[in-house]
């Protein structure tokens, strides 16, 4: 189930971020052996963006005092990353 779930995971962030996309083919036309590992890999190296964000928070709570612009910054952080992350996966695969 592990397994399963991070593919799931990495399949549900491409949503949030299928509109920065629209030049590539959407995720039910992929084919081929690169589509599940790129899912799972997705969903593990997203869990680097909570550093990220982490790190953002870390510095910036000093001189930003409101907590619903530090939590909006986390959240964009973390999306941003995932955008990143699939850009890079499926510009590398359906060049």
């Amino acid at each position: 189930m592990g397994l399963f779930s991070m593919g799931i995971l990495g399949a549900l962030l491409y949503y949030p971020v299928s509109f920065l996309l629209t030049s590539y083919p959407t995720l039910n036309d992929w084919t081929g052996d690169w589509v599940w590992p790129a899912t799972i890999g997705v969903g593990m190296f997203w869990s680097f963006g909570f550093i990220w964000a982490g790190l953002a928070w870390h510095f910036l709570h000093s001189k930003i005092h409101s907590l619903h612009v530090l939590r909006v910054m986390y959240a964009l952080i973390c999306w941003a990353w995932a955008a990143v992350l699939w850009y890079g996966v499926i510009s590398s695969n359906l060049s």
